[in-house]
């Protein structure tokens, strides 16, 4: 069925208040997060940003570790837009999953003088002959000051040989502490909830915090003070262990104190207040929850803080101790975030908390989304948010006369649709169509969007659309007819985006703005309204935040509501001035395909249907392996299952086998394991049994 569709964008607007826009509410809180610098690296091979380090006593440049092998530097200053090359490892560093690469670097705490800096990643399995990957921390100098560092000077301090288990949980993080020595940070290399895993075995490296000596010996020594140093039950390198996943974590350089961020598994996520020889739980306990089949919790140390995954909660971030001068609330909190959480939190001790600890909500929603933190030589907090390569330092917030603009409570009175009739579009909002849709349940949805007077959208390389600051997307929800939910994308003046859920009264007059997401049964259905942070958990700053409309969607036809003739509906956008480029060629004559397109082939439908429901994660610039359209599916052909969360599915895809193919299973799937992991409680039959066919009918890898 074809739209019936009519083109009103430059339509005098009705004199009601404009449709949201104004500074996002979430520019607010104690601190703020504002862009630090021009440049961005998001253009391969210099993007997907993992770390961000700078020399002692050097404040000139900032040195940043890409995820593929490259390292890179630019200068210090808000107006830096170019960078520099320094060392590339791309040939040695194996990048093939978002938690294997070049993760970590450290400047020797005597780098003026020694040049030295350190490196974790992990090398290709050619270079250490094994049939799996290894996590390596090598030492690299420079003899010209920093310009360049040779790549001929290597020396590997440690390879860890990962098992057969997978290729997650890598860890990888560095930091010199202040008593001189390297620390880092190991996850558990993808154990399962066993007690008998690598993490309860302070004997192994994985899953332990290491602390080692890099000048007392070679390759280094072991600080006579680690637990085991002198014998013990435990590796001499490991001064605490039982942790996950530590992604990030600091040491405090005036207490020396150690807290860590570990990324939990489906429910908890957990801060930890690091000490000598202690047992952090995993895989024993996620955070205060058995998980281990025989679960003896006896040893270990609880999590000083912990959160649980709440649809809008899954990864924490672990950030850095504040001791810069621009945010005198924050001193002496060690800050962490959620990655898909998009808060900003404080912790440190303080006895006459209840449990010793004493936490501070810094910013309800930062409004972006940070992987990594780093600490300026000013004490200043600098965040990265990898898939877009910018670079943000926390700030305090703006000064007054920026007043935030948050959607009006009743959907009648935003501005974006008729307030006499709230079910329908106000005439400034222009209505689109997509090609393949998102399963929403079964649900039917309309689409429309609207930009600010005279602004355009650009067109990006890969054909997606960057809409401007002030522009809405509004989509309704529709079940057997009833009006249930209408959600705005607003993309605020300030820059950030802000995602806003409205549910529909029962006589469908007029929809009420939540505060926090909702479960509501509807006829049969349990429909899940999202929070504001689950909206942004799909729209990424991969994706350009905005998902739908693409040119590989809205290349499609529609029908004219004044004439019932089919027209492009690309061309009319395009005629109408909506596009600030031109339509590339290659995207005029290409689109998805529809499920029900028999026209096309098999593999053009259940691709355009991955591609629309899976792709928003599964993208190289998100770090996991490929679901888009025109980037094809080898990275799931014939690959490893990477944990046990299907019975049976041996591998992601297998070709001329549904059944033990990953991708297929977890679309069967809703609950703990189900693809996609949001937006929908019943299974998509068409939807896999398209999918299904298609790997059926494969007779090998593409």
């Amino acid at each position: 069925m074809m739209l019936t569709w009519m083109w009103i964008l430059g339509c005098a607007s009705e004199p009601q208040p404009p449709c949201v826009g104004g500074v996002s509410p979430d520019a607010q809180g104690l601190a703020v997060l504002e862009q630090g610098v021009a440049l961005t690296l998001n253009q391969a091979p210099y993007n997907l940003p993992q770390e961000m380090a700078m020399p002692d006593g050097d404040d000139r440049f900032w040195y940043v570790a890409l995820h593929k092998g490259k390292i890179v530097r630019f200068e210090n200053l808000p107006s830096a837009q170019r960078f520099d090359e320094v060392i590339d490892l791309s040939d040695r560093v194996y990048g093939g999953h978002d938690q294997l690469g070049l993760m970590s670097l450290v400047f020797h705490p005597d780098f003026i003088s020694n040049g030295q800096m350190f490196v974790f990643y992990n090398p290709r399995p050619s270079l250490t002959g094994t049939s799996n990957t290894t996590a390596r921390v090598s030492r690299f100098t420079s003899y010209d000051g920093g310009y360049s560092f040779d790549v001929a000077s290597e020396e590997i301090l440690l390879d860890i040989p990962r098992s057969e288990l997978g290729m997650i949980h890598n860890g990888g993080h560095m930091a010199f502490g202040p008593d001189g020595f390297l620390w880092i940070s190991l996850g558990d290399n993808g154990g399962v909830a066993d007690p008998a895993g690598f993490a309860q075995d302070p004997k192994e490296l994985w899953g332990s915090m290491l602390r080692i000596d890099v000048d007392g010996g070679v390759p280094y020594a072991i600080p006579p003070d680690n637990p085991y140093a002198n014998g013990g039950d435990g590796d001499p390198a490991v001064w605490a262990y039982g942790f996950r996943n530590p992604w990030q974590w600091d040491i405090d350089p005036i207490s020396g104190e150690v807290w860590l961020g570990d990324v939990g598994m489906h429910h908890i996520e957990e801060v930890n207040y690091v000490e000598k020889g202690q047992n952090y739980g995993w895989a024993t306990l996620e955070g205060d929850r058995c998980v281990a089949t025989d679960c003896d919790p006896s040893g270990t140390v609880g999590p000083a803080y912990l959160y649980t995954h709440n649809g809008s909660n899954a990864s924490v971030i672990g950030g850095r101790v504040y001791r810069g001068s621009a945010l005198p609330q924050l001193y002496g909190f060690y800050l962490f975030t959620d990655y898909f959480g998009a808060w900003l939190k404080g912790i440190r001790r303080n006895p006459a908390q209840p449990g010793g600890f004493e936490i501070l909500d810094v910013s309800e929603n930062l409004g972006v989304r940070i992987s990594s933190f780093a600490e300026g030589p000013d004490g200043e907090i600098w965040g990265i948010q990898r898939g877009s390569g910018a670079f943000y330092v926390l700030r305090p917030p703006k000064a007054a006369g920026r007043a935030p603009r948050v959607p009006s409570p009743l959907l009648s009175e935003t501005g974006c649709v008729n307030p006499d009739a709230p079910w329908q579009p106000a005439k400034r909002m222009t209505p689109y169509a997509l090609n393949v849709e998102l399963w929403s349940d079964g649900s039917d949805k309309e689409r429309y969007f609207h930009l600010p007077e005279d602004a355009q959208v650009a067109i990006d390389a890969e054909g997606d659309l960057q809409f401007p600051p002030g522009a809405v997307l509004m989509k309704t929800f529709r079940l057997d007819e009833r009006l249930v939910e209408t959600r705005l994308l607003v993309h605020h003046t300030d820059g950030r985006w802000g995602g806003y859920s409205y549910q529909w009264d029962e006589d469908g007059q007029d929809a009420t703005l939540l505060a926090s997401s909702a479960d509501v049964t509807i006829g049969a259905l349990d429909w899940h309204y999202p929070s504001r942070n689950e909206c942004m958990h799909c729209h990424t700053d991969q994706t350009g935040v905005t998902i739908g409309p693409e040119l590989l969607q809205l290349n499609r036809d529609v029908l004219t509501e004044d004439s019932g003739a089919s027209v492009s509906q690309l061309d009319a956008l395009a005629d109408a001035g909506l596009f600030a480029d031109e339509i590339p060629p290659f995207f005029a004559d290409n689109a998805l395909a529809p499920l029900s397109d028999t026209g096309r082939t098999l593999e053009e439908r259940a691709t355009s249907y991955l591609h629309a429901n899976c792709a928003s994660c599964h993208r190289a610039d998100a770090q996991s392996p490929e679901l888009r359209y025109l980037e094809g599916v080898a990275g799931y052909c014939d690959q490893d299952v990477l944990s046990s969360v299907v019975g049976g599915a041996a591998t992601l895809l297998s070709p001329g086998s549904p059944e033990a193919s990953a991708l297929y299973q977890r679309m069967g799937l809703r609950g703990e394991n189900q693809m996609p992991p949001l937006a929908s409680v019943r299974v998509h039959t068409e939807g896999a049994e398209v999918v299904a066919a298609w790997i059926a009918a494969m007779t090998d890898c593409p």
